[in-house]
């Protein structure tokens, strides 16, 4: 049970982590190369019936969630995002849990906004490094085998094999805010 007696964000804080068994998102600084063969667990939810319907509820939550709960799909990134910014919110109304519109029956602790925001995260961004790194691949298949674009792409491919994931990029700047998901 938490201590409502603690300061409002320690205890938004709180009530928003994620526990250990679930805490599964892959570190920013594991290298492009390796993130893009990671099999994640879940997937983002396709379906638009289950990405607009949630409820939050003064009800508690299930007692504990099974270690299954991970293979479930995540929301999209930007509504996962909505709903984690309107948690701190609802928890000042006396909100306990939200329910999955897939899942009606089991009211989810609000720890899973968090893990569905990190999750999401990483799903959203394995695609799009996918997609550019294909798109590198794929120019192997169209350039001269002796021409200086086979030497820059190699170059590239070494870059990927270290080259974190998800990190802020130093060097650009003080004012700079770029992050390697961002390239």
């Amino acid at each position: 049970m938490h201590n409502f007696d603690v300061a409002p964000a320690a205890k938004i804080q709180d009530v928003l982590s994620v526990p250990t068994q679930f805490s599964i998102a892959p570190s920013g600084s594991l290298s492009v190369a390796a993130f893009l063969h990671l099999a994640l667990p879940t997937a983002l939810e396709t379906n638009p019936s289950a990405t607009t319907r949630f409820v939050f509820l003064k009800k508690s939550s299930m007692l504990q969630l099974s270690v299954g709960f991970v293979s479930r799909s995540v929301l999209p990134l930007q509504t996962a995002s909505s709903l984690h910014d309107h948690a701190s919110g609802a928890l000042q109304d006396g909100i306990q849990s939200v329910i999955h519109p897939l899942f009606p029956d089991d009211p989810l602790p609000l720890w899973v906004l968090s893990y569905w925001v990190s999750m999401s995260y990483a799903l959203k961004n394995q695609c799009d490094w996918c997609t550019s790194y294909d798109w590198v691949l794929a120019r192997l298949d169209v350039i001269p085998a002796d021409g200086l674009e086979l030497e820059i792409i190699d170059e590239v491919l070494d870059i990927l094999e270290s080259l974190p994931w998800d990190t802020h990029l130093k060097g650009f700047g003080g004012l700079t805010d770029l992050r390697t998901t961002e390239l």
